[in-house]
């Protein structure tokens, strides 16, 4: 008699007795509600790969099975639900399959089905069933692929440094900075990508950054992330505030951008570096005094904790809406 595996207990309802290859395990017939994608999966042919759809409702009965696999990243999870809830994900034929040993039990793919169920929404993928589970020693220790990378195919000049100034861009704008440098909220790179190939202004800013070679002191990404913001209030302003912080020159011990430049050159030295965060609020800062023309005596570093922790500098940009109130003004 045949072998059925039942995939909810895992266990063997009848064993084969002459010693042929056991068959594919089929699905149980119980209340559950399961698709024709569902059911191919799960009796197609031993170490087939077939690309189908996974509806939410099969990748929460795929994830009951879920027990040889590491713990889930949180934070890749996120970026995995949001590109399928927004539409950004895309079948690639190229990216790992999801995976299932003899028994059904779930090998490789627990971020995406995962973020299936909680998004809502079906996606395509390949699909691969009897794989061996010692296969998943070597699984994922390739070199990932950076947004850069995938941008330098696209056929981006300065890709890496696009990408990292998009990916400021995108934590301030979904999610602030304080919120998505201190926890899991990051954008994806498809999120990446598509802002750098659809953001003509990344470039143009990254130019103008370059031409003023501050790399002495501070970085082109933070430099081009705050250029991005301060051109957008007001550009002459910042060409000149970004000009004076270069040369240092002819200016007064109350200008904003010569306290910002001893502060930057200053942190260049020091041993103990301040977070990305810190020095992005030190720019914010000597911008809002140098904007309204206010002197300043000293620029104190932000404080973001301790006993009267200071909010994160605003410029006053008009804000845009996060992802949370985009979904919720969606629904």
């Amino acid at each position: 008699m045949a072998e059925v595996i039942n995939v909810m207990t895992n266990k063997p309802e009848a064993r084969r007795a002459n010693g042929e290859p056991l068959q594919p395990p089929l699905l149980p017939t119980t209340d559950r509600i399961y698709s024709e994608p569902a059911k191919r999966i799960a009796t197609s042919r031993p170490s087939l790969r077939q690309r189908t759809v996974i509806t939410p409702e099969e990748a929460r009965f795929f994830l009951t099975n879920n027990t040889r696999n590491r713990n889930l990243n949180k934070r890749v999870l996120e970026r995995y639900e949001n590109d399928m809830a927004e539409g950004r994900w895309v079948y690639n034929p190229i990216d790992s399959a999801i995976a299932f040993d003899k028994d059904m039990v779930l090998l490789n793919g627990q971020h995406r089905l995962t973020a299936c169920a909680r998004a809502g929404v079906p996606f395509e993928v390949d699909v691969i069933y009897n794989v061996d589970p010692e296969l998943m020693r070597k699984t994922d220790i390739g070199v990932t692929r950076t947004c850069g990378n995938i941008l330098q195919l696209e056929g981006v000049a300065n890709a890496n440094n696009l990408a990292a100034i998009a990916g400021w861009l995108l934590i301030y704008e979904n999610y602030g900075i304080t919120r998505g440098t201190g926890g899991n909220q990051r954008p994806s790179k498809a999120e990446v990508v598509d802002r750098v190939l659809a953001d003509s202004k990344l470039p143009v800013c990254f130019a103008a950054v370059a031409a003023l070679k501050h790399r002495a002191f501070v970085s082109n990404t933070l430099v081009g992330f705050c250029y991005y913001l301060f051109s957008a209030q007001d550009q002459v302003a910042c060409d000149r505030f970004f000009e004076e912080l270069r040369t240092g020159e002819m200016l007064s011990a109350e200008n904003p951008a010569r306290h910002l430049r001893e502060r930057l050159m200053a942190e260049r030295q020091a041993k103990a570096k301040l977070p990305n965060e810190h020095l992005i609020a030190l720019c914010f800062r000597a911008w809002i005094y140098y904007r309204q023309n206010r002197p300043m005596a000293q620029l104190k570093t932000w404080r973001s904790d301790g006993v009267s922790p200071e909010p994160f500098p605003d410029i006053n940009l008009k804000p845009k809406a996060t992802r949370e109130q985009r979904r919720i003004s969606d629904r």
